[in-house]
């Protein structure tokens, strides 16, 4: 029934699709600042639990905090020409709505900020600000002001909200690297596998309307529910393999039903029940595993699981619908320009891959053991694989948040954004430094 109603009414299904793209294609733009960078602790966990403890009963605990690093390899710390620039910088910064407290080498027990001598300092900075999303917003303020400070510094910006803000843009930015290499490759490719210009242009073509559509769903999503930016780079890695991989098992089988004399609506139903099926089963198969990581109570694993559902039904759903009405609508257009098409088809409808068939056929075993064999190779790296928590330390040197945490190594001090919340409960009616409360050490 999918592959009649596809069939009669082409230009009804692609216009349909065209207008839902089309009105989903505003929600992809901007989408770094629609989604969060921030990793929030397991559900009913404790490390929740003593968030939002310190949250709810020291609010100046859970602000949150920046760091500004400071790199002048011409004026120390402690010199004439550092310290007078340093108050033109620090008022220039207590402009800046959202900060609240600003702390340098100068105060009493932070000397190791800024130790004499050194080309390298700190300045912390603490925001009047409780949530990521709006001590983000004021990041982009404090940046802004060091360009017009002194160009004999190099001044950058680290900490949670730094660093969420980066992870954003690089994801963003990889969506930008996919269309510039990834899509060329695949076309070249495509071109040689098809021996014809549109076909080759399909797959791509109905690819990327699969991330857009996506893409589009998980921004109304993220209204309601907080997606993690790494969900933004899944969505473009599944939907254009799979987009791509669907729609080109449909034009194959499409151009082989109208190769046996088949009419192009004949050909596009065939595709559609045969190849169709196939790919419906996959997409499904696909969706299923994915749903295992909704389970974990983490915002980053949930966000992957999310994105690579929608995108795979996304893929599904064009796949079985728009791509035959596309190749109804085409008909024999499909192998345009035949130039081309006269010229590769000799080596596409050649005998090779079937006199492949027949020698694996003929010694499985042998080459399930190759095949083994090449699966155990790949898997060696495995072995020596190191995994680390998502964080500064993913994103590239180049990063002004990254630039920041190497500066804060030059101070030792790198470890100041890793901060671990203790909480002690000394009982109704105790304060910390009563009496009672402490034990002297032994001797």
């Amino acid at each position: 029934m999918l592959a009649d109603w596809v069939t009669r009414y082409p230009l009804l299904v692609v216009a349909g699709w065209l207008i839902l793209t089309i009105a989903l294609l505003p929600f992809t733009w901007n989408m770094g600042q629609r989604l969060t960078g921030e990793l929030t602790p397991p559900a009913h966990s404790q490390a929740l639990e003593v968030q939002r403890l310190i949250s709810r009963n020291m609010p100046d605990a859970g602000k949150q905090q920046l760091v500004l690093t400071l790199h002048s390899e011409e004026h120390a710390v402690g010199t004439p020409e550092f310290e007078p620039g340093l108050d033109t910088l620090l008022e220039k910064i207590r402009g800046v709505p959202g900060v609240d407290r600003i702390i340098t080498h100068r105060d009493l027990g932070f000397e190791r900020l800024g130790p004499s001598g050194q080309e390298y300092s700190a300045i912390l900075l603490s925001m009047d600000i409780s949530t990521l999303e709006k001590a983000q917003q004021a990041v982009e303020s404090i940046r802004e002001t060091p360009k017009e400070w002194n160009s004999a510094f190099e001044v950058n910006v680290t900490g949670l909200p730094a660093v969420a803000i980066d992870l954003s843009e690089v994801s963003e930015s990889d969506v930008g690297r996919a269309e510039q290499s990834a899509l060329p490759v695949t076309s070249i490719l495509l071109v040689a596998a098809f021996g014809a210009l549109l076909s080759a242009l399909i797959p791509p073509l109905v690819g990327w309307i699969a991330v857009i559509l996506a893409l589009g769903a998980i921004a109304l999503l993220s209204r309601a529910y907080p997606v993690h930016s790494l969900a933004q780079t899944v969505t473009v890695m599944l939907g254009l393999a799979a987009g791509i991989d669907y729609c080109l098992l449909m034009v194959t089988r499409f151009r082989e039903e109208m190769d046996k004399g088949q009419s192009p609506r004949e050909a596009a139903m065939r595709s559609v029940t045969t190849a169709g099926r196939a790919i419906v089963l996959s997409g499904i198969m696909v969706a299923v595993s994915l749903v295992a990581l909704l389970f974990p109570p983490l915002n980053l694993v949930r966000s992957i699981g999310m994105a690579g559902i929608v995108v795979i039904l996304f893929s599904v759903l064009v796949a079985v619908t728009l791509v035959p009405a596309l190749l109804t609508l085409l008909g024999a257009r499909i192998n345009w320009p035949k130039a081309i098409y006269r010229w590769f088809a000799p080596s596409i409808k050649g005998k090779g891959w079937e006199r492949l068939a027949g020698c694996i056929a003929a010694r499985p075993g042998r080459w399930a053991a190759v095949a083994t064999l090449f699966l155990l190779a790949l898997g060696l790296p495995l072995g020596r694989i190191e995994i680390y928590n998502e964080g500064v330390q993913n994103l590239s040197p180049s990063v002004e948040s990254r630039k920041g945490v190497e500066a804060l190594k030059h101070l030792d001090l790198d470890g100041m954004l890793d901060r671990v919340d203790v909480l002690v409960d000394l009982g109704e009616g105790n304060t910390f430094y009563a009496h009672r409360r402490w034990n002297r050490p032994h001797a």
